[in-house]
């Protein structure tokens, strides 16, 4: 069993390319949404291809005030690596959300790996879409960016492209406005890259 673990590199030097790419504390359960806010469930994981053996893995989903380490990721032989925001309506109604997704640092051993969003995998006229089970895109989502230096501010993708120092590795948060369908489950994906490692 995985102990919890205040630094992420002390667990991460244990994983090898033999191991699940994504490693989850079997002390937590398994993967499932939280926060039930009268039918609205929600949740983000991560989700990764190791690339020794190809398997894909996912991470257990976010949880508030969490005192364990829920997953670990071996980053070094990662790929197509993305986080999801996943939202679902259990209710007969339709109810309007309005989330704020903000990107992730984990700790390294030599020092922060900060995590970027991928430029080359996301749509570069739409930008970041949710979607059904099914994959089909979910029309009537309002995906709103916030750029680095701009925290708090947040721009449509058309704003953004129109930027001079644009990159989608400079985006820090995104925001979300739209409704969901009676007993939907709808997922936006957020392609990851590991970009540079402050030391």
């Amino acid at each position: 069993m995985l102990k919890a673990a205040p630094n992420f590199a002390a667990q991460q030097q244990k994983l090898n390319g033999q191991e699940p790419i994504i490693k989850n504390n079997p002390a937590l359960g398994e993967y499932q949404l939280i926060d039930d806010l009268g039918g609205l469930m929600h949740g983000t994981y991560l989700q990764a291809t190791n690339s020794e053996s190809h398997a894909k893995d996912r991470s257990l989903v976010s949880r508030n005030s969490m005192s364990e380490t829920a997953s670990l990721v071996n980053y070094r032989a990662a790929t197509d690596f993305s986080g999801y925001g996943h939202l679902k309506n259990n209710t007969e109604t339709t109810k309007s959300v309005e989330v704020v997704y903000t990107l992730p640092i984990f700790e390294g051993k030599q020092g922060t790996a900060q995590v970027v969003l991928d430029g080359a995998r996301i749509n570069e006229f739409d930008g970041l879409e949710y979607k059904d089970e099914k994959g089909n895109v979910i029309p009537g989502f309002d995906i709103t960016y916030s750029y680095q230096g701009h925290e708090g501010e947040y721009s449509t993708i058309d704003t953004l492209k129109q930027r001079d120092d644009f990159s989608w590795e400079k985006v820090t948060a995104i925001m979300v406005f739209g409704s969901l369908l009676p007993n939907s489950s709808y997922r936006v994906e957020f392609p990851f890259k590991i970009g540079r490692l402050q030391i």
